[in-house]
């Protein structure tokens, strides 16, 4: 493990502190770091989130058209240009 690795892992510890410190962020097998519970946790909640805003912007711009001619009252042209200044093309 090179020195700098450990020396970050270690938070800041000096040199000489950074032995015993690789030993315990080394897990059972002593080849990968362990995570901290969060980092598991951070990548799926990114994803889950992402995926939401995809849903929620489809859907609405799916849905803005016929909002825009049956409740509004613009006519057909006029829904596909707010539909598409919404979309940002």
């Amino acid at each position: 493990m090179p020195c700098i690795l450990v020396v970050e892992l270690c938070w800041g510890l000096e040199a000489r502190k950074t032995e015993g410190c690789a030993k315990q962020v080394l897990s059972s097998t002593g080849s990968e770091p362990k995570t901290a519970w969060y980092r598991e946790v951070s990548v799926p909640c990114i994803l889950v989130v992402e995926l939401c805003e995809r849903l929620v912007f489809y859907s609405m711009s799916g849905n803005m058209v016929l909002f825009c001619t049956s409740v509004l009252g613009y006519g057909n042209a006029a829904a596909v240009t707010v539909n598409t200044v919404f979309i940002g093309t």
